[in-house]
């Protein structure tokens, strides 16, 4: 403990006391007092009375910053979607043939239409048509079977056709197949085979197709 702590605590007690005496002689030294510490005071109570304003004030501050950010995502996406459904009425009729590639269900009929219209261009005969079960409404049978691997959730219906024309037009059936693989319905040629064989005391060539058909699962 350091010895020369009296000398330090009457010194002190000196100006303290002096300035007591000069607060209660002096009438603008207690004035002046008496201001300080009322805005002393003032300060303190302000800082403890701002606090929760200004805490809230700050917390308001940075939930707007963090609204303006989701609203410049909401107007991307806005922006976004805008743009998708002016490419959709674009090409809205790309996606309509889609549909007829590729159908929702099995649709041998169309398919059938499309054959009879290529056989009537081509002017050959029909010496056999045939289509597996497609799956119209519904779920499809456990024992589906696909000739070829398919994406998820397709199914395939296969089908065989038969034709003939005499030996003399024979370039006619090249131009069929031609034709069948222009088809808007999507199908898969997997074997073809050329015969030639008489009708009639005529001379024919003879042309079988088999493949299939791909189709989509009806949606729910």
């Amino acid at each position: 403990m350091r010895n020369d702590w009296r000398k330090d605590y009457v010194r002190y007690r000196s100006l303290f006391s002096h300035l007591i005496t000069n607060y209660k002689s002096r009438a603008d030294m207690k004035v002046y007092l008496e201001v300080m510490l009322s805005l002393i005071t003032i300060s303190v109570f302000t800082a403890f009375a701002l606090r929760p304003t200004i805490l809230t004030i700050a917390q308001l501050l940075k939930d707007i910053d963090a609204k303006k950010a989701i609203l410049v995502q909401m107007d991307a996406k806005i922006e976004n979607l805008a743009r998708a459904q002016s490419v959709y009425e674009t090409e809205r009729t790309h996606i309509s043939l889609l549909d007829t590639a590729i159908p929702r269900m099995s649709k041998p009929d169309v398919f059938a239409r499309q054959i009879e219209g290529l056989v009537g261009t081509h002017k050959v005969a029909i010496n056999s048509f045939s289509e597996s079960k497609g799956v119209i409404v519904g779920a499809p049978p456990s024992d589906t079977t696909k000739t070829e691997p398919l994406p998820e959730n397709a199914l395939g219906s296969t089908f065989s056709l038969a034709v003939s024309i005499d030996v003399d037009n024979y370039q006619a059936l090249s131009s069929l197949l031609m034709d069948l693989e222009k088809l808007r319905m999507t199908q898969s040629i997997e074997e073809v085979k050329i015969s030639k064989g008489k009708e009639k005391e005529k001379q024919k060539i003879v042309l079988f197709l088999q493949g299939s058909l791909p189709y989509l699962l009806p949606t729910k």
